[in-house]
């Protein structure tokens, strides 16, 4: 890997730093409608630009996976203690709904936008694994049915299902998370 810095991916990661803000930062009126929306853009472009990264150092991916668990370690404690410290029911944090939906739909009960997180740790050791086991091929083959998927449960669910499913079912490491980490160039040999 080149030792020279990519200003270009600093630049790009510096704006969409600036529009995850501007999600979790309320607009008024058609100034939000217009903004939240194409800000959105920001977490898929960071998994990929992780993605990118990723290929460019799979030698060592557990250096990575240790670095994003260490993430999550600190981060979780720290507004554990924050929550802790404001009188929150520290045992309601703890109980099962919550510890569910942090393992399997990577909320964490303590800061909702910690998901990111842990589901970039998921996909870090899905791929870990599918590249250690050589089936990255079937991986590329399953990507367009997770995307469906996300299509149906989430943009398109009230139009099939007549009902909006939890945005926790979607955003998750699964359903679009995966396709966007994952892209490299498809080589069916590999």
């Amino acid at each position: 890997m080149s030792k020279e810095r990519n200003y270009n991916l600093d630049v790009l990661k510096t704006i969409c730093a600036f529009l995850v803000i501007c999600i979790h930062v309320p607009f008024p009126g058609i100034v939000g409608e217009i903004i939240i929306p194409l800000a959105r853009i920001a977490v898929p472009i960071f998994f990929m630009i992780t993605g990118y990264f990723y290929d460019k150092i799979d030698k060592k991916p557990f250096k990575q996976i240790k670095k994003v668990i260490i993430l999550i370690i600190l981060s979780n404690l720290l507004y554990f203690i924050l929550d802790a410290i404001t009188n929150k029911n520290v045992a309601e944090m703890f109980s099962l709904k919550n510890i569910l939906s942090f393992v399997v739909f990577n909320e964490s009960p303590f800061a909702g936008h910690l998901w990111y997180l842990n589901a970039l740790l998921y996909v870090l050791v899905i791929l870990y694994f599918v590249d250690k086991l050589k089936i990255r091929k079937y991986l590329y083959y399953v990507i367009p049915i997770l995307l469906a998927i996300d299509l149906i449960l989430g943009k398109y669910s009230i139009l099939l299902f007549e009902q909006q499913f939890p945005y926790i079912i979607i955003r998750n490491f699964l359903f679009v998370r995966i396709a966007i980490f994952s892209n490299r160039k498809f080589n069916p040999e590999k």
